[in-house]
């Protein structure tokens, strides 16, 4: 039935984006730090004692070895061999990075090559501001977070959170602070029997914060069991997990949030604490899609653990392209109503994605091509899923390829998944902009009228800024029979939610079409510049008042400070 294709996926997978060295400025930070020149700025003394606080005798390596090892943390463009940081840690790292001479006015990666150790250390996703760490920590366990925080709160320093870096919204960014990367806090506890008695009938796991969804399947593989995951596969599983968490078992075993147990966190008072549903509770339901590094810095997640389905999985994919000729615009619309029709009846057992990308190409005819790709999981055989698939794949001529592939686990599948590189360039641009849609909105139509109208403007327009890719991630909780713990932050359009649905940067006309067709977005994928009078209700609904209130419980002097996070407007 499946059939996994690298260089389609590859294709259609990665987020389109413009790198580009003119940065934006829509929001300074909201607290007053303090920053270099200052006479609160740490000494030269002062950084030694971080340092030797931080073990520098300790080892500190970040390096891949290559296939069949999993990937170990993000790959920025243009790395060598694929390496992470450019391949900067393979030699080792030091404790502690910082320069206190650096001129920030040179925005890192704009030159080519780009060679300041500060830069690169600090390598993350498309920082959008000309917001630069004074100081990068590489902790290797708690203690080191421990001290990296204590250090940040005595010299009045923001403190920025990055284990992987792939950050869209620069949540892991503010200026002349403590980059504490929890990249190298790779400990790995599988409790397969659940001795500590969490209630979950597959045990469960204590992954540290460093570790990746590649390390993870390739863990759990190696243990008879998978877990909830994203697509990508070297985003790191704690900030997907607060964030929200979709991915291609969403609808089977939920998503992120569902499946934490419990957190390991450093506070803002510099204390290690644990929380879960018995212990710290509050903090617990916060962390539980507050997102953002808010709260503090997390050590060690605990997960749920699930047995690998009878069968394994199966994975397909499906392609159709066409031009913008009438024939072909009338079967890609009949793409987009047969799909709407065919998703809302499917079980818990789908989960998947479908991107639609116009493109404007004076070559072929009626002036442009689009192309329909669609990849599914099923937790299962292919033979049980096939007439379900084929129910959707059959009624719309013209496919251009589809094929499918079992696999005994997910790790057989994700070895070879394709990798997503991150960019470490500056970048001026819209993040994710998204919407939930619920299962009501798509019954009624709106969707699809909303899909065809802005297709239509890519055709009739001929302007490329109109022909944007529209990428619908069936990976959610709205499913009637998919997982849902009651027990977390999370806004309410992601338990009505059949699609988390991004639809790339539009005019504000344009995007208040698109908002119309939910009251909540997707925390970590989402417009950066979502509206100042909206992004709490987009985030969060109503949980966000309480949301605040842990907030101010537990970090009362808004140590802890991310944009469009809970508490940043304090």
């Amino acid at each position: 039935m499946f059939h996994y294709d690298a260089s389609i996926a590859m294709m259609t997978v990665l987020m389109s984006c413009t790198v580009s060295p003119l940065l934006v400025h829509s929001l300074p930070q909201q607290k007053k730090y303090c920053q270099r020149g200052e006479p609160c700025w740490p000494t030269a003394d002062d950084v030694m004692s971080l340092e030797n606080a931080l073990e520098p005798a300790r080892e500190r390596f970040l390096y891949w070895k290559g296939l069949p090892n999993p990937r170990i943390c993000a790959v920025p463009l243009f790395s060598p061999g694929e390496q992470p940081l450019f391949g900067w840690g393979a030699y080792g790292l030091k404790p502690v990075y910082n320069n206190l001479t650096f001129d920030d006015s040179d925005v890192c990666f704009t030159n080519n090559p780009e060679v300041r150790e500060l830069c690169i250390v600090a390598t993350r996703n498309a920082p959008y501001e000309e917001w630069m760490p004074g100081f990068v920590v590489w902790a290797l366990d708690e203690t080191h977070v421990q001290v990296a925080v204590r250090f940040a709160v005595k010299h009045n320093l923001c403190i920025m959170v990055v284990g992987t870096g792939h950050d869209f919204l620069n949540r892991h960014s503010c200026s002349d602070g403590v980059m504490i990367r929890t990249t190298l806090l790779k400990n790995i506890e599988w409790d397969l029997d659940d001795k500590k008695g969490f209630g979950n009938t597959d045990g469960n796991v204590r992954f540290g914060s460093g570790i990746v969804f590649h390390e993870a399947h390739k863990s759990a593989a190696d243990n008879d069991r998978f877990i909830a995951s994203g697509w990508a596969i070297t985003v790191g599983i704690t900030g997907w997990s607060i964030g929200g968490g979709h991915g291609p078992f969403g609808s089977s075993s939920g998503l992120g949030v569902d499946n934490i147990l419990e957190v390991d966190i450093v506070t803002a008072t510099g204390d290690l604490i644990t929380a879960n549903s018995k212990n710290n509770s509050d903090i617990f339901w916060a962390l539980r899609v507050g997102g953002g590094s808010t709260w503090g810095v997390i050590t060690a997640l605990t997960l749920k653990a699930h047995a690998i389905p009878s069968g394994g999985f199966a994975h397909g994919i499906a392609v159709w392209i066409g031009d913008f000729c009438d024939d072909d615009m009338k079967i890609l619309h009949q793409l987009i109503d047969t799909y709407l029709d065919w998703v809302p009846e499917l079980n818990n057992k789908w989960s998947g994605i479908a991107f639609i990308t116009p493109t404007l190409n004076d070559s072929v005819p009626c002036g442009g091509s689009w192309s329909w790709y669609m990849m599914y999981i099923y937790m299962g055989p292919s033979e049980e899923g096939e007439d379900t698939w084929l129910k959707f794949t059959d009624a719309v001529p013209g496919i251009y390829y589809q094929n499918g592939t079992q696999y005994a686990n997910y790790w057989d599948f994700a070895i070879d998944y394709e990798l997503e590189p991150i960019s470490s360039f500056p970048f001026a641009g819209d993040g994710v902009p998204s919407v939930l849609l619920s299962r009501d909105v798509v019954a009624s139509g709106s969707v699809a009228a909303q899909l065809k109208a802005r297709l239509n403007d890519c055709k009739n327009l001929g302007d490329s800024k109109y022909c944007q890719r529209q990428e619908l991630y069936n990976d959610v909780t709205g499913s009637t029979d998919s997982i849902q713990d009651p027990n977390v932050s999370i806004g309410p359009g992601f338990r009505k939610a059949l699609f988390h649905f991004v639809f790339g940067s539009w005019n504000e006309t344009t995007l208040d079409t698109y908002y119309a067709l939910g009251e909540n977005s997707y925390f970590s994928e989402s417009h950066y510049h979502i509206a100042e009078d909206s992004w709490k209700q987009r985030y969060w609904g109503n949980n966000y008042e309480r949301l605040l209130q842990v907030k101010q419980k537990w970090d009362p002097e808004n140590i802890f400070w991310c944009r469009h996070c809970v508490g940043s407007d304090l």
